[in-house]
């Protein structure tokens, strides 16, 4: 127990020098860091593994008196939280009871709308990957009829959820 609280001390006490150093590797010698972006583990990326790791340190260095000072001081964690929310991409559902025209120029009528929030500067194609995993659910009569038809919130939900991205 002793190793890991002072390997955790060190990497506490150089942590931001490590992250200014593996940005600059990033920056100017990019092939690793694509080639451990890119890497899975079983089903996990690599990155994500290390994340749990560096997660795993932060919290393991956390002591009764950082909880009392959040409990005592609430507001930065509510800010994070929300701007969580704000600034991470979204995908909003719109079944509508009448069918509409979308367009003029489209005959076709539309019953299902879809909102894709992402912020603008953002470097991910989740959007991407979700409109065409999202198309290819569509073309199943199946998974479009009952989007059409369920009426239990948390069905749609979970049936929303099972497309792969």
């Amino acid at each position: 127990m002793n190793t890991i609280k002072s390997l955790s001390k060190f990497l506490t006490k150089y942590f931001t020098f490590f992250v200014i150093l593996v940005a600059l590797l990033a920056i100017f010698i990019p092939g690793p860091g694509t080639t451990l972006a890119t890497t899975k583990v079983g089903t996990l990326s690599a990155v994500s593994i290390l994340l749990m790791i560096v997660l795993f340190g932060m919290g393991i260095t956390l002591t009764p008196n950082d909880f009392k000072r959040v409990a005592r001081n609430p507001l930065q964690v509510i800010l994070g939280t929300i701007a969580h929310y704000v600034i991470m991409p979204f995908i909003a559902f719109l079944r509508v009871k009448q069918p509409f025209q979308w367009a003029k120029e489209n005959e076709e009528m539309v019953r299902l709308v879809f909102l894709i929030g992402v912020p603008q500067n953002s470097e991910s194609k989740m959007h991407l990957k979700f409109i065409s995993q999202l198309s290819k659910k569509l073309l199943d009569d199946d998974f479009r009829n009952k989007l059409l038809k369920e009426t239990d919130k948390h069905k749609i939900y979970e049936q929303l959820s099972s497309i792969e991205i």
